[in-house]
């Protein structure tokens, strides 16, 4: 049985046909008539005489609710008379389920788009069969997030249940209307959000990036701020003061985070996030301070301000907060734990590589304290980035000369805001510079994608090192933290590594794109503010991460295979170096190739060259003694 047959629905239909492909002819009409086209299929059945309606059932290519106008019409759909079918006495129903679209009832009234549903009146005399009415399936809405529940069934017409989907349009919520100087617009009753946040849902729905929530939280610092300040300059009462500073703490703490629902890709000041915040801490502090009076998101939440110079400052807020608070303890902790290693290990003798060829031997210890070195270097140019980022665009309002905004407002807002965080913000000298560059974000960013670089060298030396663990260098055990093929069995791979190497990609991909946005800066304003926070929020955040998880899943579980390291250095034909001052280069050169040509030791090579005896061989060639300046 087709699953989309009225009788899978469990109707009692009389009778039906299934014409899955090619051409079909329907009840008594002629050949020409009413046919299903190649990769269609049509469900035919005689209605029975006690069902007063036709049976809306979706179908496989036209799975979304219909709607039809008041007199059974096609009539646009705005999901209010989704699933409505249109009356048709004593008619028989046609669904089509179709990829293509089919000709209308009679073949000759054009071709009906995928999913139509039509209720089909007999013909008679050798007549067509000829259309009653035609349904057309709404547009495809979006698929519910992952992991969301499925819809229920729910009754369908009042005759029979409506079949769940994924695509089907939840129920409208309640929603309340609200103005701006745009006019007005519905928005969620149960959103703090309102009218232009709302636009922007609507205008910027692109792909599923959304603002970081570290700018929101950001944005709340800057509110409560901006709320004090304004207060105790007698700019803004008390009561209203008050309710905003304590919304605004709520979005600091994280507790307005759902509220904050706009795309990255917006107006490129982030002019939507701004009214974003403000219209949800207007309605929040509304909400805590009833008696307060209107508290209005642009005279009251924004005042003294513009999102210009806030976005701005948001986005320096959170980058140093991200720096000061994740990357930069994410970091020292991977530094440490790789100085530890390099401490016990620093006798092990090994043998080096340069070209990925053998060299001349090191430690261990020596090695690894080249990787703590490069993280520490890395470390201290992140840190020496932090200054400019203190530096905040607050008070330039507009275009940097800070109108409708006191000529105290900006030292003190960034005192304010130090305060509240705990870093030394301070007002940036030139405001003009602050709102139309992101010269201090460029340099962030590419002291971060140095640390990048550096952990790329770390992770991949770390893999080879470990490979194996048979066949390949094996010098290294790295932890066996899950299965690494899903079709040999055994194998462990470095997986900890390998993602370190493709956060480590993404970070100095995003580097390039930051400084790509910072030079398209305009006149007076950036105006690829979203671009530049989102891509240095994510690219701290992910190397954060993975410094975290490097350290604890891999670095802090390595152990050496003493075996393997002390076998290699055996090996290796490059220890005669260390014959070059007693016998000259090209001697040395020749007992080299005459080692590996022949399948000799180094030692028995130039015992057989008659340039050295084995006693001085052994007395010159020490690997320990080649690890340090002699």
């Amino acid at each position: 049985m087709h699953p989309c047959s009225p009788e899978a629905h469990a109707l009692p239909l009389q009778a039906q046909a299934l014409f899955p492909t090619g051409f079909a002819r329907q009840g008594n009409a002629p050949a020409g008539g009413d046919h299903a086209m190649p990769g269609q299929v049509m469900v035919r059945a005689q209605r029975p005489r006690h069902l007063p309606r036709c049976a809306g059932v979706a179908c496989p290519g036209g799975d979304l609710p219909i709607s039809r106008d008041a007199a059974g019409r096609n009539a646009p759909d705005d999901g209010s008379n989704a699933g409505v079918a249109p009356k048709c006495s004593n008619a028989d129903v046609a669904l089509i389920g179709s990829h293509t679209g089919f000709p209308a009832a009679g073949g000759d009234a054009g071709i009906q788009p995928p999913g139509t549903i039509a209720c089909l009146e007999p013909g008679g005399g050798g007549a067509s069969t000829t259309a009653a009415a035609v349904l057309r399936l709404a547009p495809r809405s979006p698929a519910p997030a992952r992991g969301s529940p499925m819809p229920m069934a729910s009754s369908h017409n009042g005759i029979m249940p409506k079949p769940a989907s994924p695509t089907a349009d939840p129920p409208r919520p309640a929603m309340r209307r609200e103005r701006d100087s745009m006019g007005e617009i519905e928005v969620p009753a149960d959103r703090m959000w309102g009218a232009q946040t709302q636009r922007s849902l609507h205008h910027f729905s692109i792909g599923g990036d959304r603002m970081p929530r570290e700018i929101y939280h950001a944005y709340g610092v800057i509110k409560q701020a901006a709320a004090r300040v304004n207060q105790r300059a007698g700019r803004l009462d008390v009561a209203r003061a008050e309710a905003i500073a304590r919304a605004a703490a709520e979005a600091v703490e994280g507790q307005l985070d759902g509220e904050f629902p706009l795309f990255v890709w917006q107006t490129g000041s982030g002019t939507q996030t701004n009214m974003n915040v403000n219209e949800v801490l207007a309605h929040r502090a509304a909400r805590l301070a009833p008696d307060a009076g209107t508290i209005h998101p642009n005279d009251h939440v924004n005042l003294a301000q513009s999102s210009n110079d806030t976005f701005p400052t948001a986005t320096h807020i959170a980058a140093v907060l991200q720096l000061q608070r994740r990357l930069l303890p994410a970091l020292a902790a991977l530094a440490a734990a790789i100085e530890a290693k390099s401490a016990a290990w620093m006798d092990v003798v090994k043998i080096g590589r340069t070209h990925l060829q053998d060299a001349v031997p090191l430690t261990v210890g020596q090695e690894w304290s080249g990787y703590a070195a490069q993280l520490r270097a890395n470390i201290a140019h992140i840190r020496a980035a932090l200054p400019a980022l203190r530096e905040l665009a607050a008070g330039g309002t507009a275009v940097g000369t800070g109108l409708n905004s006191p000529p105290e407002f900006a030292a003190q807002i960034a005192a304010e805001i130090a305060a509240l965080t705990g870093e030394a913000f301070v007002t940036a000298p030139n405001k003009f510079a602050a709102l139309a560059g992101a010269d201090a974000m460029v340099a962030a960013s590419g002291a971060v994608r140095g640390a990048a670089a550096a952990l790329a060298k770390i992770a991949n030396d770390i893999r080879f090192l470990g490979s194996g663990p048979r066949c390949g260098l094996g010098e290294l055990m790295l932890p066996a933290n899950e299965p690494g093929s899903s079709i040999m069995p055994g194998k462990v791979n470095p997986t900890q590594c390998e993602a370190m190497l493709m956060v480590c990609a993404q970070v100095i991909g995003e580097d390039a794109i930051i400084a790509s946005a910072a030079a398209q800066g305009n006149f007076e304003l950036n105006t690829m503010r979203p671009l530049i926070a989102f891509n240095f929020l994510h690219a701290t955040g992910i190397l954060a991460d993975a410094a975290r998880n490097f350290r604890v899943f891999c670095i802090e579980g390595i152990e050496l295979n003493r075996e393997r390291i002390g076998e290699l250095v055996q090996r290796s034909l490059m220890l005669v170096t260390a014959l070059t001052p007693a016998i000259g280069y090209d001697k040395a050169a020749k007992i080299a190739h005459d080692a590996l040509e022949r399948n000799q030791t180094l030692r028995e090579a130039a015992v057989a060259s008659g340039w050295i005896s084995g006693e001085d061989f052994d007395r010159i060639v020490v690997p320990k003694d080649l690890t340090h300046p002699r």
